[in-house]
């Protein structure tokens, strides 16, 4: 997994596989710090969704940084929020970016404001600019 003291960034864990994925991770370190990214749309969303989590595994740290993976400065903004916060020692090292977010739309084409389609964005671009600005505050021994 990673280096005991580093976190852990997260997409895709507000549901599905990925919710599901948080308490094993948690279990297999539960001094870790775990980051999650995603859109926080309705009540129980984010930190609220987590706190039962986290009660459960007190000697973790879950935070939820809210970012809207379609967006490209959404996605950015909060990179460089991790970043500042490594940074700035309030989070540890980076130790694992763990890019489960997607979406499949079978419908019909949802533009973002981007003007991208909104999977591209999720799948693809959210990844590539997670990887590219978490860069610095990676461990050496970071996996992605």
């Amino acid at each position: 997994m990673t280096a005991p003291g580093c976190s852990i960034v997260m997409t895709g864990a507000g549901s599905g596989i990925g919710f599901a994925a948080l308490r094993p991770l948690l279990a297999a370190d539960p001094t870790v710090t775990l980051i999650t990214l995603g859109r926080a749309t309705a009540p129980g969303d984010g930190d609220a969704r987590l706190a039962p989590i986290a009660a459960e595994f007190p000697t973790a740290r879950l935070l939820h940084l809210r970012a809207d993976l379609s967006s490209l400065r959404e996605t950015d903004a909060a990179a460089a929020e991790i970043v500042r916060r490594v940074q700035s020692g309030e989070l540890p090292a980076v130790g694992a970016l763990i890019c489960n977010a997607g979406v499949q739309r079978v419908d019909a084409l949802t533009a973002t404001a981007e003007g991208f389609e909104e999977t591209f964005p999720v799948n693809v671009l959210s990844v590539a600019a997670l990887i590219a600005r978490l860069g610095p505050p990676l461990a050496p021994d970071a996996r992605i």
